[in-house]
């Protein structure tokens, strides 16, 4: 089910009716809404993920009641190996035998390898970061979760469970055990979930069809194949077509967030911030903070820090971020393509790293030239996907002539409007912060207009979300 379809509404309409009204039992309606939500595409999918969290489970309580430091590693790496094994097998086989048989090939050796036709089991990727996480923490000093029930409630909350945000047992397993509905919850998180709505809907589906025209296809991120686009492509009309790329995703993704944050907080639970205008960032170190930030966070907790972080020297930093960027790369998507976008992200990151001492020289001006180059670059960098293989994006960059504007490129710029002005303003504080302080008749405006926006303008064709392929 997506967000933004009817079958979604109805569902959480009755989910959230029948958990108002039976407080006493609101985690077991969480837990039965929820697994009815994740089986509700395919039912087969819930045996793998009943039998990850049961790993995890019981490595945890074999962990916090190991006698020995040998039992607890023991322990670890065996809930480890079942979890990226399982992800590796369902999400990485086909990306393993595709690039195996490529490099064998060089050697005009023909393997003959197996290709398995394996479902991809949607949210894979987040829960198993979240059940690793947990794990880790334990073996960290955290305390076990006694009750099964509740460690997979966690990693199949329906709100975030098929894009994230990648939520710490820490945080998110206390709410889950006693949720409180707070005076004032509905309408914030109702508030909420109709804003990223109208991101997706209006914007990022809106947006999608300026990027496509442009370009002159629909491939969605995938591979390094060659890929046809507009034989009358030119480096302005990329350019601006990875800008409008670049909020068509933040739209999306965020718009995810926003909706799966109201919803929560709708049902007395709060799921973290992932983004904090990243447009924003005067540098790609600073974009990443403020981009995904619980993935960024993940990324740096469980593989920066443990392979020395920044208290290593320079070239062993340097090595480290590419380490993190490669498997941040993967994470996205099993391709040779993800692969050399998250290596991209990297590279950009090590050279803003060895560019810092002069760049900080530069004061306003500066960091302002840098928003506007580490937007660009970002946009340029999504560019990999649609385009294909990197010769035909450097031929394309080779041609400079002036576009053929039209319309529909001014109505994508109107677009992207709100973002602009929602990180103007930003003052530290979430978009919704400054909307619920207006007064009322400005907000009355507000409401009525972006009602009519919506009601005229939105995508109503129920496009997935750009994040549940991961």
């Amino acid at each position: 089910m997506l967000f933004h379809t009817l079958d979604f509404a109805f569902f959480f309409v009755a989910v959230y009716l029948v958990y108002r009204y039976f407080p006493e039992a609101r985690a077991h309606i969480l837990l039965l809404g929820s697994l009815f939500f994740y089986g509700y595409w395919n039912p087969r999918i819930l045996a793998l993920l009943f039998a990850t969290v049961g790993i995890n489970y019981f490595c945890a309580l074999w962990i916090e009641t190991a006698a020995n430091s040998r039992s607890r590693k023991l322990a670890l790496a065996l809930a480890l190996l079942a979890n990226f094994s399982l992800l590796g097998v369902f999400k990485y086989y086909g990306f393993f035998v595709e690039s195996l048989t490529l490099l064998l090939n060089q050697f005009n050796l023909r393997p003959g390898l197996p290709v398995l036709e394996i479902l991809l089991p949607a949210g894979i990727s987040f829960y198993t970061f979240e059940l690793t996480s947990y794990t880790v923490d334990v073996y960290r000093g955290m305390k076990a979760e006694r009750s099964f029930p509740r460690l997979l409630l966690f990693a199949t909350f329906f709100p975030k469970m098929m894009a994230g945000p990648i939520a710490r047992a820490g945080q998110l397993l206390p709410q889950l055990a006693s949720p409180q509905i707070k005076p004032g919850a509905f309408m914030e998180g109702s508030t909420l979930a109709l804003l990223g709505l109208f991101k997706k809907v209006v914007i990022a589906d809106q947006l999608a069809l300026t990027v496509n025209r442009l370009l002159g296809n629909t491939h969605a991120p995938a591979t390094l194949a060659q890929v046809s686009f507009r034989s009358d492509l030119d480096a302005v009309s990329l350019i601006l077509a990875g800008s409008f790329f670049a909020v068509q995703i933040y739209a999306d993704f965020s718009g995810y967030s926003d909706m799966a944050r109201g919803m929560s907080r709708m049902l007395g639970i709060e799921l973290v911030r992932n983004f904090e205008h990243p447009f924003l960032s005067s540098n790609p170190a600073e974009f990443w903070r403020r981009w995904h930030i619980t993935l960024g966070a993940f990324l740096r907790d469980y593989v920066y820090i443990p392979l020395g972080g920044s208290r290593v020297k320079a070239w062993v930093q340097a090595r480290n971020v590419m380490i993190v960027w490669a498997l941040g790369g993967l994470w996205h998507g099993a391709s040779i393509g993800y692969l050399v976008w998250g290596i991209y992200c990297g590279a950009l990151v090590v050279l803003y790293q060895i560019l810092r001492p002069l760049l900080s020289r530069t004061g306003k001006p500066g960091a302002n030239t840098g928003c506007l180059i580490t937007f660009l670059s970002f946009g340029l960098g999504l560019m990999i996907f649609r385009i294909g293989t990197p010769g035909a994006l450097l031929s394309v960059l080779g041609t400079w002539r002036l576009p053929d504007f039209t319309l529909n490129d001014l109505f994508a710029l109107l677009l992207c409007f709100p973002f602009f002005i929602s990180h103007a303003i930003s003052d530290g504080r979430e978009t919704i912060e400054h909307l619920q302080r207006l007064p009322w008749p400005i907000k009355a405006l507000m409401v009525n207009t972006m009602f009519y926006i919506f009601l005229f303008i939105g995508r109503f064709q129920g496009e997935e979300f750009f994040y549940f392929r991961f």
